[in-house]
């Protein structure tokens, strides 16, 4: 599984990098603009090698909890508490920005920044980001669940998410029974933080389309990544939702085991 990701990722760099210079080349943009962009990704992939061996053994180094206390009801409602919060204080901080610039600079006329900045940054950073934190959490205690065996999580996922006939061990069936309480919460944060940065990142884009300053190419650009937007959208949400719908179906059908009431597993507090 992770030689295929390393294959998918490479054939995604290598195409990046292709878009990024036939880009370049249309705008007439400066030599050392792609040249800076191709060597960052490049850093980033290195450190993402590097660091994963750490990241997988501080996975290991779990602090012992109760399997039936996975993600107890107050820290699920602390957590969107959270969201909700980061999401306000942002759209307060860009509305109340976009809205002091525009008075200054007198851009009235031009209404869409001052309304599609202070949102898209909402996006970005209040459900994006702020959904980020406990989808991680969430992650790693799945994981610890088959210790952080990611063969035996997706052999799980297919028949808790994709309701697929897998044979799975007495054990893997008892972690399929903790796993799926959980997974409509862990895919309900995955869903709020990528279509929250797919949304935002669609409003910039609109925001390009409708400046007469734009750059013709940059705004064929902006219009094809918009299009993407609109697709991963479409895409995304309903598959999202019927996962979500098959975990919550296969939790009501397979109740966790009593005996495992007060079994431990090794869980991040």
């Amino acid at each position: 599984m992770f030689r295929r990701m390393w294959i998918v990722m490479g054939v995604v760099e290598i195409a990046s990098v292709a878009l990024i210079i036939t880009y370049a080349v249309l705008v007439g943009a400066p030599t050392w603009l792609p040249i800076a962009f191709i060597a960052g990704g490049a850093v980033l992939m290195a450190a993402a090698y590097a660091m994963g061996p750490a990241l997988r053994n501080a996975d290991r180094h779990q602090v012992a909890g109760e399997v039936a206390s996975i993600y107890p009801p107050e820290e699920r409602r602390r957590d969107i508490r959270r969201i909700v919060l980061t999401a306000v204080i942002t759209f307060v901080i860009m509305g109340t920005l976009s809205l002091s610039l525009g008075l200054i600079f007198g851009a009235e006329e031009n209404w869409f920044p001052l309304v599609g900045l202070p949102i898209a940054m909402t996006l970005l950073f209040g459900g994006g980001v702020g959904a980020m934190f406990p989808s991680y959490r969430l992650g790693r205690r799945t994981r610890a669940l088959v210790d952080g065996d990611l063969g035996r999580l997706r052999a799980i996922g297919k028949v808790v998410l994709g309701n697929k006939k897998v044979e799975l061990t007495p054990e893997e069936e008892e972690a399929a029974a903790r796993y799926a309480p959980v997974a409509p919460a862990l895919l309900t944060y995955q869903l709020i933080s990528l279509g929250a940065l797919i949304a935002g990142q669609g409003i910039l884009q609109i925001n390009t389309l409708l400046s007469e300053t734009s750059d013709p190419a940059f705004r064929v650009f902006s219009a094809i990544f918009l299009g993407l937007v609109i697709v991963s959208l479409a895409v995304v949400i309903p598959l999202q939702l019927r996962q979500i719908r098959r975990a919550q179906a296969y939790a009501s059908a397979h109740p966790v085991p009593r005996s495992g009431a007060t079994a431990t597993s090794t869980v991040e507090v």
